[in-house]
C-alpha cells in the first residue's frame, strides 16, 4: 500500500510539473522560462535564440520558434502578438521579394470576445498596400484581405482588434496604435505615425533609417495564459544570413515604444 501511494504521489508530481499551458510542454522547464523569451527547436530540444546563429546552417531554412508569455500565477493574461520576419536586402533582391508581403494566421477558436476565425492561408499582397493600411489606415485594393487577416482578441474584459486605431497616448505628436505595430519601420512602431494636419491636406513626415527588406512575412497569434500564468506562442519562420525577426505583443507595449523582441542575423 505504501509503495502504491508513493507511486501515485510521484505521478501527481509529474502531472503537476506539466500543468503549464499545453503549448509550452517540452519547450523548457517552466522555471527557466521568462516573459518575452524566444526559443527555437533543434534535434536536441529547445534552445534560446542567442544560440541560433552558431547552430543553424548558413543556407535558408524553416525553423520552429516559441515566444514565451509569462504573467504572475493566477493572473490570466490575454492578448495577441504580431510576428514580422524577412531578410535585410543588400540590393540584390528584386521584384516580388521586395514588393510583396506574405500574410498568415492560423485558425482562431471562438471566444466570448470573438467568432471562430478560419485559417488565413498564406497570401501575398503588395508592400505598398500593406504599408498604406498599417501606417496610414488607407483602404486599398487589398483591404478585404487585410480585414480578414486581422482579428478580434480578448484583453482583460475588453475586446480589441489587432488593427485597432485607438491611440495609446498623444504627446509631442506620438500616435501609437495596434495598427502601427504591424509596420516594418522601427520609428513608426515606436512612435506611431507623426502628422501635421492642415485641413483639408494631410502631410506625413519622412522616416529615416528604414532598411530595404525582402521576403517579408507577417503572422498573428492570440494567446491565453493558464493558471500558472504561462503560454508559448509557437510559429515558424525562414531564417538564414541577413534574416530578422520582430515580435510585438499588442498588450505589452512599453512607455517608450518599440518592438518587444528583435533578432537579427547580420548580412555576411
Amino acid at each position: 500500500m505504501l509503495v502504491r501511494r508513493a507511486v501515485i504521489t510521484v505521478l501527481c508530481a509529474i502531472l503537476a510539473s506539466h500543468s503549464a499551458s499545453a503549448s509550452c510542454i517540452g519547450v523548457k522547464p517552466v522555471e527557466n522560462l521568462k516573459d518575452q523569451s524566444l526559443l527555437f527547436k533543434t534535434d536536441k530540444g529547445w534552445m534560446f535564440i542567442d544560440q541560433l546563429q552558431s547552430l543553424a546552417r548558413k543556407e535558408r531554412q524553416s525553423v520552429s520558434f516559441a515566444y514565451v508569455i509569462k504573467a504572475p500565477a493566477n493572473n490570466t493574461r490575454n492578448g495577441a502578438v504580431v510576428i514580422k520576419s524577412g531578410f535585410k536586402d543588400d540590393g540584390s533582391s528584386e521584384g516580388k521579394q521586395v514588393d510583396a508581403v506574405t500574410l498568415y494566421r492560423p485558425l482562431v477558436p471562438e471566444t466570448s470576445c470573438s467568432p471562430r476565425y478560419r485559417e488565413f492561408a498564406e497570401r501575398e499582397i503588395p508592400t505598398s498596400d500593406y504599408d498604406a493600411y498599417h501606417e496610414d489606415g488607407y483602404r486599398t485594393s487589398s483591404y478585404r484581405y487585410l480585414r480578414r487577416f486581422h482579428i478580434l482578441y480578448q484583453y482583460g474584459d475588453d475586446c480589441r482588434r489587432t488593427d485597432g486605431d485607438d491611440v495609446d497616448r498623444y504627446a509631442l505628436g506620438e500616435r501609437r496604435t495596434n495598427l502601427s505595430q504591424f509596420s516594418f519601420k522601427s520609428d513608426i512602431v515606436k512612435n506611431g505615425y507623426r502628422e501635421l494636419v492642415l485641413w483639408p491636406f494631410r502631410f506625413r513626415s519622412a522616416f529615416a533609417g528604414d532598411e530595404r527588406a525582402a521576403d517579408k512575412h507577417v503572422q498573428i497569434r492570440d494567446y491565453h495564459t493558464d493558471g500558472n500564468g504561462l503560454d508559448c506562442v509557437r510559429f515558424k519562420a525562414v531564417i538564414g544570413p541577413g534574416a530578422f525577426l520582430r515580435i510585438n505583443d499588442l498588450e505589452k507595449r512599453t512607455l517608450l515604444g518599440g518592438d518587444n523582441k528583435t533578432w537579427d542575423w547580420p548580412l555576411k
